[in-house]
């Protein structure tokens, strides 16, 4: 079985256009009449399996047979974001459930007035910034020297990382030796595993 009892799943949002709907494994299909339709983009959960290996959803009253094609798979549930102030330090937090998934603070500048939805918006950039692919003391290849003095090609090495940039080790032909430059994340390419 593709999904198991108790699995929140998402029904398709239309209808294929010859209207037959298999199971993952095996021959077997079903239709969608006009009831089923209703459920189109809605979560349900799967409650009981039929004899021929077909799903029964909870939110139906296990009235219809279901199979794989009618879902688009487990639906996600979408995290929780709560973000608090004391008036100097903004933080949000990211909840799944009552599980801490991650956290981000922004602080006031002694020398700014405080406004939170000013606190709250870097609070949140700053929580839902994508993670970096790079880490430090990886060697990466400039792929585009925009804003840097190594050539492209260069294989460089990663020091640090500062508020929107990668800071890179590496030689610096105009300069004629080894220098750090920021560069931005798309300037930079990792190395293939194999070295090549």
């Amino acid at each position: 079985m593709k999904y198991k009892l108790g699995d929140k799943v998402r029904v398709i949002s239309k209808p294929n256009e010859n209207g037959f709907y298999y199971m993952s494994v095996g021959p077997d299909f079903n239709v969608m009449n006009d009831i089923m339709h209703t459920f189109m983009g809605k979560e349900v959960t799967i409650s009981k399996y039929t004899k021929d290996g077909e799903y029964k959803i909870k939110e139906d009253n296990e009235r219809w047979n279901w199979t794989d094609e009618m879902f688009t798979g487990l639906a996600s549930s979408f995290p929780k974001i709560v973000i608090t102030t004391d008036g100097k330090t903004t933080t949000a937090k990211m909840f799944d459930g009552k599980k801490l998934l991650k956290t981000a603070m922004s602080k006031c500048s002694p020398e700014d007035t405080f406004d939170f939805a000013i606190g709250a918006k870097i609070a949140l950039e700053r929580m839902t910034k994508k993670e970096s692919e790079f880490k430090i003391g990886q060697f990466v290849k400039v792929i585009d020297n925009g804003s840097c003095q190594f050539p492209i090609g260069q294989i460089v090495e990663i020091v640090a990382f500062t508020e929107n940039y990668v800071d890179c080790k590496g030689y610096c032909l105009d300069r004629g030796y080894i220098d750090v430059q920021m560069l931005d994340e798309d300037e930079i390419e990792a190395l293939p595993e194999d070295g090549e």
